[in-house]
């Protein structure tokens, strides 16, 4: 994601720059898209980098946040108990007026 962030953003900037330069009034100044392109096209071409940037800038959001739930979690867990003493036991119970069923018991001990 931060791959695609940064070219996304260098692209749109070139993009700014070449709009920039075809509407600065100036005829010796020429931009490196004159040409390729055509006025609608390149405008066209910069809201598209935008919204790719934007997008990228949204996964780069997300991959910083399953990050903050990974460390939480983890930190989370480093109490919790994993001794080889954890047992489980599965044993039936009789319970005059229930109803039919199994139960499952955990212990620790």
């Amino acid at each position: 994601s931060g791959y695609f962030l940064y070219t996304n953003q260098a692209t749109l900037n070139r993009l700014n720059t070449a709009i920039d330069l075809r509407y600065d009034n100036d005829p010796l100044t020429v931009d490196e898209f004159s040409g390729r392109f055509t006025d609608a096209q390149l405008f066209t071409l910069k809201n598209e980098t935008r919204r790719s940037r934007d997008y990228a800038v949204l996964g780069v959001g997300a991959a910083y946040l399953f990050q903050i739930l990974d460390a939480y979690a983890s930190g989370f867990l480093v109490e919790f108990d994993v001794t080889p003493t954890l047992t489980t036991t599965v044993s039936p119970s009789v319970e005059p007026m229930a109803p039919v069923g199994v139960s499952w018991t955990w212990s620790w001990p």
